[in-house]
């Protein structure tokens, strides 16, 4: 599947039609896990409770900043933890949060 570069506003609506996405400077990404044996997630900075939503959630598509998932799709609906990270994640993680606000489950 194609991967668009795309800029930090347009991954917005990227990641609401759950299309994949990296910005231009490969720190916003969003992807579609396909359960293939050769298919990493690497979690980054994700702790506690939120790491533990993440794990036990099945995902299908995720979305990450710096390599930390930060939203999360699946049979349910968005995920979005609460926890805030650098001033760069918390600024994708309003511009992603924003596009998928409708359903978003922490």
């Amino acid at each position: 599947m194609t991967v668009h570069d795309v800029t930090n506003r347009q991954a917005a609506g990227f990641a609401a039609e759950l299309v994949p996405f990296t910005n231009k400077g490969r720190t916003l990404r969003g992807d579609w896990l396909d359960g293939d044996d050769d298919v990493y997630i690497v979690l980054g900075r994700l702790e506690g409770d939120d790491l533990a939503a993440f794990l036990s959630s099945d995902p299908d598509f995720v979305v990450s900043s710096y390599q930390t998932p930060i939203a999360w799709h699946n049979g349910d609906g968005w995920h979005m933890p609460a926890m805030k990270y650098s001033p760069t994640t918390s600024c994708h993680q309003g511009i992603i949060g924003a596009a998928i606000n409708t359903g978003v489950q922490s």
